[in-house]
């Protein structure tokens, strides 16, 4: 068992393991102001295990922008460099930043995306919007 925090917001809970791998949360140590409805039984599920858990919706939205996913050619993406100059992964490029956050509270939250450095035409959002609306549910996602 490991505490883990989500970097969604101020929660703190338990991890349960067998072996290295994660097989639930456990207790629930301290709640946010976001997430006190709801139930501590829950509070994994919503915070990352569902498929529309917090934690794992923006860092899915990332790899939707990065062109992981079926949008492609939204060009934010690039090649990064190890400091061995060996070849790392995708990345955005220089100068674009991926900012988030999540409002409301309790089990709806809706992450708020917003794509600085980069100008996403009206249908290239509409594309991830959908795709997100797909993903997570319908609007769990708000591209800004």
């Amino acid at each position: 068992m490991k505490t883990w925090k989500p970097d969604t917001c101020e929660c703190l809970m338990e991890e349960i393991y067998n072996g290295t791998e994660i097989v639930g949360g456990g207790q629930v140590l301290k709640k946010c102001s976001a997430h006190t409805s709801v139930a501590d039984n829950e509070l994994y599920g919503v915070l990352y295990s569902n498929p529309d858990g917090e934690n794992k919706r923006k860092n899915q939205m990332l790899r939707i922008l990065l062109g992981y996913e079926s949008v492609k050619g939204l060009g934010l993406e690039e090649i990064k460099i190890n400091e061995d100059g060996s070849e790392g992964g995708l990345g955005l490029k220089k100068g674009i930043e991926y900012s988030w956050l999540f409002e409301g509270i309790g089990k709806n939250r809706v992450l708020k995306v917003d794509i600085k450095g980069a100008n996403l035409s009206n249908a290239q959002k509409s594309a991830v919007k959908s795709l997100s609306d797909t993903k997570f549910g319908l609007n769990k996602v708000e591209i800004l």
